[in-house]
């Protein structure tokens, strides 16, 4: 067997699936969840089962051979309708303009958090795993015309509670790299579960990965993702992702702080970059404090060193 395989809680392999076919088509070797609509495609959430081989092991994934990796990262807070919206503001408005701004932004890699059940991107992006979390779905997107060199999928698996996790593995000059979005625990209460969920995220990657998204992390919990083995690049610039002064998603007087909530983290060193920025840190509307989302997204472009067999 691949030696990914051994070890990996919840790990799923992608069946054999040919260069040309198309990944917004395939089952992933699983079934329809209930309650979603069979029309949309890249809006079906399955539930792969696990396989004894692979496209990678067949040699039919397509490397990505690139020295540039896009990728973004956002807490859409299920589209809902900011308290600081105007008049006549709809969920049906907000998801637009969240899907606006992400296809302008045109990352490789999506990864969200706190999406709303059916959410898909446009036919730019091909969903490829859901996971439900405490608050919303944790998905992740890959850009379509790289979707020929994924191959795996998988739910890593926590040893002492829920992992809102999903990953896919991309075959990217020459090495096999994980990406992931994930969904931490909330609360401040719970640091020790973040870093065991932290460590478990590690042991369930590949040598090389990119973890994004809402990792409810407060100040000073970095040396807890450092000490899991991952490196966070948002660290020297702090870059708040939750600014409840400015941003009144939730009304004037409640969560009056600034945290630097959202992270990216690598492991291995293939993946680095110099600079993170902030997406949808701005006001959507004339409306005094009227934002997508209660987090701002992250975006980063990283330099993919070149890998080898």
């Amino acid at each position: 067997g691949y030696q990914l395989a051994q070890g990996m809680a919840g790990l799923s392999l992608l069946p054999v699936v040919s260069p040309s076919a198309d990944m917004s088509q395939h089952s992933f070797g699983g079934t329809r969840q209930q309650g979603v609509s069979q029309g949309d495609s890249d809006r079906l959430w399955r539930r792969p089962r696990l396989t004894g081989y692979s496209a990678l092991e067949q040699g039919l994934v397509q490397p990505w051979y690139t020295r540039e990796v896009k990728v973004m990262s956002w807490n859409i807070a299920e589209g809902k309708v900011s308290k600081a919206a105007p008049k006549g503001w709809t969920k049906e408005r907000s998801i637009q303009e969240i899907t606006a701004i992400i296809e302008r932004e045109a990352p490789d890699i999506v990864a969200l958090q706190e999406s709303p059940r059916h959410f898909g991107l446009g036919p730019g992006y091909v969903s490829t795993l859901a996971a439900r979390s405490h608050s919303g779905w944790v998905q992740l997107f890959v850009s379509r015309r790289i979707q020929h060199s994924v191959a795996r999928l998988w739910r890593p698996r926590s040893t002492r509670s829920e992992l809102p996790v999903v990953c896919c593995s991309v075959l990217l000059n020459g090495l096999e790299v994980t990406f992931a979005s994930m969904h931490l625990s909330p609360s401040k209460h719970n640091v020790a579960v973040r870093e065991q969920q932290l460590r478990d995220l590690h042991a369930a990657t590949t040598d090389h990965a990119l973890v994004l998204g809402d990792a409810n992390m407060r100040e000073g919990e970095t040396e807890g993702a450092w000490a899991a083995g991952f490196f966070d690049w948002g660290e020297s610039q702090r870059l708040k992702t939750w600014d409840g002064h400015e941003n009144l998603f939730h009304g004037e007087d409640v969560f009056k702080f600034r945290c630097r909530f959202d992270r990216a983290l690598t492991k291995g060193g293939l993946l680095s970059t110099s600079v993170l920025r902030l997406v949808a840190n701005a006001p959507v509307s004339d409306a005094p404090g009227h934002y997508l989302s209660d987090h701002y997204g992250l975006a980063a472009t990283f330099n993919a060193h070149q890998g080898g067999p």
